[in-house]
């Protein structure tokens, strides 16, 4: 399940938001990506990816760098707005996790697109996979849950403070 992972800071990280801002807190990718972009400074090779709804349509995101972070909504209502962080996920390895039973809340969910990627001959950077448990995932609704909301601060600092401890202090 978890592979080994060469990180350098020269090396280009990916932070992959997903979901749907018009399904309740499939949308925390959105909402998350818009906090991280406004309110954190990044180093030059940190990119922040709108990715969506994506599935498939994603694969190019994980070619010519080193690290993808996938951050991702999944249906836990008893557990909505706790934050999960898979570190080095092997994506050959992706369907026997414990991971692979949770309900992704959009079509070509994370699973999908990580078993892809393992067949596809590409070399595979390192994947983080951050996921934010909702319990609001109602069609035409732009609003998140209050249980979702009310985290969304914590949430982005904590995965600014992960991501910031890989590279050693060089976030400001």
């Amino acid at each position: 399940m978890i592979q080994q992972c060469e990180f350098t800071a020269e090396k280009i990280v990916r932070i992959i938001c997903l979901g749907n801002p018009l399904h309740g807190d499939d949308g925390i990718g959105f909402h998350v990506l818009n906090r991280l972009q406004q309110q954190y400074k990044w180093p030059p090779d940190i990119e922040l990816i709108d990715g969506g709804t994506g599935g498939v349509t994603l694969l190019p995101w994980f070619h010519h760098c080193s690290k993808v972070i996938i951050i991702d909504a999944v249906n836990a209502p008893s557990q909505a707005g706790q934050l999960i962080y898979y570190l080095n996920i092997d994506p050959a390895m992706f369907s026997q996790t414990d991971m692979n039973s949770q309900t992704f809340e959009h079509g070509g969910n994370a699973s999908s697109l990580l078993e892809l990627l393992a067949v596809s001959g590409a070399p595979t950077p390192c994947i983080d996979i951050v996921t934010i448990a909702g319990c609001n995932f109602n069609a035409f609704s732009h609003q998140l849950s209050q249980e979702v909301s009310s985290r969304l601060p914590i949430i982005c600092e904590k995965i600014y403070e992960i991501i910031c401890k890989e590279f050693k202090g060089t976030c400001k």
